[in-house]
């Protein structure tokens, strides 16, 4: 099985808002943050990540949009 080092984020959205999100460890602390606007692909490169559970939260604003898990290997 191959593992890939990349994150794409892709949102369903019609405007062309500004969406920020943060890369956090299972302990909260923020590893990466940025923006991207909601229309386009964003991929985010995860390869200086170690192996764990990581989470990333969407927020459009101040307002939270999504927070999703993952597993880096």
């Amino acid at each position: 099985m191959e593992f890939f080092n990349v994150i794409d984020i892709e949102l369903n959205a019609t405007d062309n808002s500004e969406v920020n999100y943060s890369v956090l460890n299972v302990t909260g602390s923020v590893l990466a943050k940025g923006t991207f606007n909601a229309n386009q692909r964003h991929s985010l490169n995860i390869d200086s990540f170690k192996a764990g559970i990581y989470f990333i939260r969407l927020e459009n604003g101040s307002k939270a949009i999504k927070t999703v898990k993952f597993l880096k290997k």
